[in-house]
């Protein structure tokens, strides 16, 4: 709907309207029926103009009023298709009795089989509209559709047979060509798929092209070319109305650099519509790298006042004051929020903890220790709480020094060549982190132990398991050990952290890393400073939050 002419659009805003009124009229007439279809007609409206809840209801209201009009059915279930809503569609459609409507059906619900990974149902019908002519759905997008479940049900040479046929018969068909892009990229071809992309653009016209733009711009999406995503998306956006594709469009121009053009759009996206939050976030987080920190706070709080459940913008809010150097309004905001607006969220735990240890307050490694539990499977959560513990107050923090195993400790136990590790947990636990609740038997037997001490976890006749504690450790420190030595084990493709080993006698190596890493902070350092790069930039050269090079930058200009 969102790109539909405005002369178009306008049609079926007046069309919508004048079945409103219809409906209106008829509602106290003994005619069922016709109040069926007009509801009906005006539920049609409304899916064109991208009403799908009111679509939805006009639809379900219709079905009641006359149950026989399975065009009806039809209707509604290419909607739920449209909405990802794949098994309703198919409960819909597989309701249509009337045998031309069912031919007619018979390509939606097969791309709903397909999509809801329901194959072995989509199959015969996909290969009996191939055979014969179909009602609805070109051959095209029927081969498309045969592709997708050739690939779910293993059957790869088929699939492949299918792509060569619509890749010789079809070479300058827009539409064969995007699926060949796909259905290339699905197995790894990224090459050929970008070049069946490319000639499908060159081909396309007119409104034909935008589904080449939009299509090509995933892909690029997906590749991590932001630039080539921006550019697809670029052609598809209303400077003066939020569409599906904004977000998509923002994200990709904000990671391709193209900073001004994400910012304008923006911007005048706001003024057309007022405060959209996910586009007021990306206006605020380019206000913020640009160091306009004035009207990136505004934005920022009235985000919040829209939004107030949501605790990222307060935090957000926080961190712009300590850059202002307002550093008691930074700490009135950490104090005020509470456990249960972050509780489970690792991001929001883990900004708030940062935000305690610039500012010099307790719990901060609590919160990013509760952040890794809860963001366990991602690597920049698992960055941040190394970053944190390296820069915590390190002079004598008696949390650390864990002598008998109590709550909060990580036990080290050791059995011949076995060694297991628990830590207890006073709250729900995180068995990613070898956690155990209280009650559990194991942390019985482990509290107010000692190293050395022998612990019996099982004594039966048939089995005995007897270990000796070898140590007992704070739980922040082994989950900093856990997190640091395995790191690039479980996130090999992250840039942020690397090891390296090294031969003892002949450090060389190490050392030449090290005077590049040095050389590379120098100069971005420099180029800060003589105003030619970014704070936000020099933050990621160097791997640092803005906010923790903001502190180091103003220790350096009161040494300057």
């Amino acid at each position: 709907p969102w790109r539909l002419p405005e002369e178009a659009s306008g049609l079926l805003l007046r069309a919508e309207a004048s079945f409103s009124r219809a409906v209106a009229l008829l509602e106290n007439q003994e005619n069922r029926e016709a109040l069926a279809g007009v509801v009906a007609n005006r539920g049609t409206a409304r899916m064109l103009i991208g009403d799908a809840n009111g679509a939805l209801a006009d639809f379900d209201r219709s079905m009641v009023l006359a149950s026989d009009l399975d065009i009806i059915r039809s209707n509604k279930g290419r909607l739920l298709v449209g909405e990802g809503r794949f098994e309703e569609a198919i409960s819909t459609l597989e309701g249509i009795t009337d045998g031309a409507a069912r031919a007619q059906a018979a390509y939606p619900l097969a791309g709903a089989y397909t999509l809801a990974d329901r194959p072995r149902q989509a199959l015969p019908l996909l290969e009996s509209l191939q055979r014969g002519e179909p009602e609805t759905g070109s051959s095209v997008h029927i081969a498309g559709l045969l592709i997708r479940v050739y690939r779910q049900l293993g059957r790869n040479e088929d699939a492949d047979r299918v792509v060569e046929s619509l890749s010789a018969e079809m070479s300058d068909d827009v539409d064969a060509l995007c699926i060949v892009g796909e259905a290339k990229d699905a197995v790894g071809d990224e090459k050929g798929a970008s070049g069946a992309y490319e000639k499908a653009l060159l081909l396309a016209k007119g409104s034909h092209r935008d589904l080449v733009n939009l299509a090509a711009g995933d892909f690029h999406l997906r590749h991590h070319r932001f630039g080539e995503a921006a550019e697809a998306y670029k052609h598809l956006v209303d400077p003066n109305r939020r569409t599906p594709i904004t977000k998509k469009y923002l994200f990709a121009a904000v990671r391709a650099g193209r900073l001004q053009e994400a910012l304008d759009l923006a911007q005048n996206l706001r003024k057309a519509s007022g405060v959209i939050p996910e586009i007021a976030e990306v206006e605020a987080a380019i206000l913020e790298y640009v160091n306009d920190l004035k009207h990136a706070r505004e934005l920022l709080l009235e985000l919040s006042s829209l939004e107030p459940a949501n605790a990222a913008y307060r935090l957000r809010t926080a961190f712009i004051d300590i850059r202002l150097g307002e550093r008691q309004r930074a700490a009135a905001v950490v104090a005020e929020l509470s456990e249960a607006e972050i509780a489970g969220l690792p991001e929001l735990l883990l900004d708030a903890a940062k935000l305690r240890a610039f500012l010099g307050l307790p719990g901060a490694l609590d919160l990013a220790y509760r952040g890794l539990v809860a963001g366990f499977q991602d690597a920049d959560i698992h960055f941040g709480y190394i970053s944190l513990f390296l820069s915590r107050d390190k002079k004598g923090d008696p949390q650390f020094e864990k002598e008998v195993a109590d709550v909060g400790c990580t036990v080290h136990l050791q059995r011949g060549e076995e060694h297991v590790a628990y830590t207890i947990a006073e709250t729900a636990p995180g068995p990613a982190m070898s956690e155990i609740a209280l009650d559990n038997p194991i942390a019985a037997a482990l509290l107010g132990r000692k190293r050395g001490d022998e612990i019996v976890l099982k004594n039966m006749p048939i089995e005995e398991l007897r270990y000796v504690l070898t140590d007992v450790q704070s739980k922040y420190v082994y989950a900093f050990q856990d997190a640091i030595a395995k790191f690039s084990r479980r996130f090999p493709a992250h840039p942020g952290l690397s090891s390296m080993q090294f031969d003892p006698s002949d450090p060389s190596k190490l050392l030449a890393v090290l005077e590049r890493r040095r050389q590379v902070g120098s100069d971005a350092t420099e180029k800060y400073f003589s105003h030619t790069l970014p704070m936000a930039l020099l933050a990621t050269l160097v791997g640092r939050s803005v906010t923790e090079v903001w502190e180091i930058g103003r220790a350096s200009c009161r040494e300057r």
